[in-house]
């Protein structure tokens, strides 16, 4: 079908993974937008293996792919191709594909998840419904684990002042970044207000889900002139 200009192009949108040098292994994996996992040969570009499908429908518009301990996680964007917005998690030793379910606001970090360094799994939504009871939690960040073929939603944050990002598009649309700091590590993430807001990867948001280590001051348009 035809893609919606530079909403849903119809076109690849993520960025491949490859195994590490010291895996002795040269394997390529991309998405096409048939909606299938490829798995190539680096040195040839032959297919290695038959195609994983993970999308149920085709002209998916996933994000960055990121490698860790043999399973492939990324995000999904804009319901391209009638595709939830959804952590998706592809596990190369059976071939299972996992997801997050319900479906979020637009996930809109382009370099995919972030993942700390216990293997926990991290985006942040955008704009989108929020009833945490329903799971349904735009303008958050949210970490997941992955085991026994399970994606559960571990912890989340969410900018206290949700509501007025939210009726302002001032959607949370970058991959969060993840750094060791005092013996944990720290998420960093940010969005179309101006300001980054600094979380722990175990405890997220506090209590009440809405305490973060620190958020910064404004960095852009402090006079906060939005529309």
């Amino acid at each position: 079908g035809e893609g919606r200009g530079f909403i849903c192009t119809n076109a690849l949108s993520a960025t491949p993974v490859a195994t590490p040098p010291e895996s002795g292994s040269s394997t390529l994996y991309l998405i096409g937008s048939d909606g299938y996992l490829h798995i190539l040969d680096v040195g040839t570009g032959n297919e290695k293996d038959s195609p994983i499908q993970v999308f149920d429908n085709p002209y998916p518009k996933p994000y960055g792919l990121n490698l860790y301990n043999n399973v492939i996680f990324t995000t999904t964007g804009q319901r391209c191709g009638g595709n939830a917005n959804e952590l998706y998690a592809i596990d190369l030793t059976n071939r299972k594909v996992i997801h997050s379910d319900p479906g979020q606001g637009g996930i809109w970090g382009v370099a995919g998840p972030a993942i700390d360094s216990q293997g926990e799994v991290f985006f942040a939504s955008g704009d989108g419904p929020y009833d945490p009871a329903n799971g349904l939690l735009g303008t958050t960040f949210q970490g997941y684990t992955f085991s026994n073929d399970h994606l559960t939603l571990k912890d989340y944050y969410t900018p206290s002042d949700y509501e007025w990002l939210t009726a302002r598009d001032l959607d949370i649309n970058a991959t969060p970044v993840i750094f060791p700091w005092h013996g944990q590590d720290v998420l960093v993430g940010s969005g179309k207000v101006g300001a980054f807001y600094l979380v722990s990867t175990k405890d997220m948001g506090g209590s009440n889900h809405e305490t973060p280590l620190y958020r910064t001051p404004l960095f852009s348009n402090a006079n906060v002139n939005f529309q």
